[in-house]
C-alpha cells in the first residue's frame, strides 16, 4: 500500500462496497493507480470490516481487477505477487485455523489466473502433510481435482453418507426462505440446479472409484428430496448418468 498512499488512503471509517465501486469508477476513469490501491485494500480489509462480502470479494472484485491488470501491467504483478504471498502462507500455516480461508483465497486467485492446477499440486501438498486439514479443505479443491482427472485422490476424501446428509438439509433449509418474487424463479432454478450437480457428482466419483454399492445408496438418498415432479425426473436422469460414472458437463 505505500507505493500508493500519495494517490489515495482509506477514510477513517471506510465504506468496503463504495471503496469497491470506486475502484471500478477509476479504472473506467483511467485512473489506474488509485484502482489498484483499492483493489489492493478491499481483497486484504473486506473480510474484516463486512464479513458479508467474502463471496464478492473472491468473485466479482477479483474479476474487476484483472480487468484493470488487462490495461494496468502493475495490476497483474500485484495480482500475482497476492497469489504467491497467499500459497506461501498457507503452506507454512497448515495448523492453524487460518488455513481455510487462505485455501479458498488460493483456489480464487488461482482460478482467475487461469492456473488451476496449482490448487490441485497444493492440495496434493496437503495430502501428504495434513490429510487432516486435507479432508477439511476437499470441498474447495474437489472441482479443480476432478478437471485434473485426480479421481483416485477424490476418493481417498468422499464422505457420501456425511456429504448427502448435508446436502438434503441445505436444500430443505434453502426452500424454506422466503425470497421476493422478483427473484424467487431464479434462485429456484439456481439451487435445483446446485442439487442436482452436487448429487450427481458425488455419486459419479463413487463408481469411477468402484464404489458402486455406496453410489447406489447415496442415489436413493438424494431422491427423498422434497421438491416437485419436474425437478425429480431431473434429478432421477442426472443421477441414472451418475450410476453409469459419468460426471455431470458442469463439472
Amino acid at each position: 500500500m505505500s507505493a500508493f498512499a500519495d494517490e489515495w488512503v482509506p477514510p477513517e471509517k471506510p465504506d468496503v462496497q463504495a471503496i469497491l465501486n470506486e475502484a471500478s469508477e477509476d479504472a473506467r476513469d483511467g485512473k489506474y493507480e488509485n484502482a489498484l490501491a483499492k483493489h489492493i485494500w478491499f481483497h486484504e480489509n473486506a473480510n474484516e470490516l463486512e464479513p458479508s462480502m467474502s463471496a464478492v470479494r473472491l468473485s466479482f472484485a477479483l474479476a474487476d481487477w484483472h480487468r484493470l491488470a488487462d490495461v494496468y501491467p502493475p495490476a497483474m504483478e500485484k495480482l500475482k505477487s497476492v497469489r504467491i504471498a497467499t500459497r506461501d502462507r498457507f503452506l507454512a500455516n497448515l495448523e492453524y485455523k487460518s488455513s481455510w480461508e487462505d485455501f479458498a483465497d488460493l483456489r480464487a486467485l488461482n482460478r482467475e489466473l487461469q492456473n488451476d492446477l496449482d490448487t490441485v499440486e497444493v492440495f496434493k501438498q496437503v495430502d501428504e502433510r495434513n490429510p487432516e486439514v486435507a479432508e477439511r479443505l476437499y470441498g474447495l479443491a474437489e472441482e479443480s481435482l476432478i478437471s485434473a482427472k485426480e479421481f483416485d485422490l477424490c476418493g481417498k476424501y468422499i464422505k457420501p453418507e456425511k456429504k448427502v446428509t448435508r446436502d438434503l438439509e441445505i436444500y430443505k433449509l434453502e426452500r424454506s426462505h422466503r425470497i421476493d418474487a422478483k427473484h424467487a424463479e431464479m434462485m429456484k432454478e439456481y439451487r435445483d440446479k446446485r442439487f442436482i450437480e452436487d448429487a450427481s457428482t458425488l455419486v459419479a466419483l463413487l463408481v469411477i472409484n468402484d464404489r458402486k454399492d455406496e453410489a447406489e445408496s447415496a442415489a436413493e438418498k438424494y431422491k427423498t428430496v422434497e421438491a416437485d415432479a419436474d425437478f425429480h425426473d431431473k434429478l432421477a436422469k442426472a443421477l441414472d448418468q451418475a450410476l453409469e460414472g459419468k460426471l455431470p458437463d458442469a463439472r
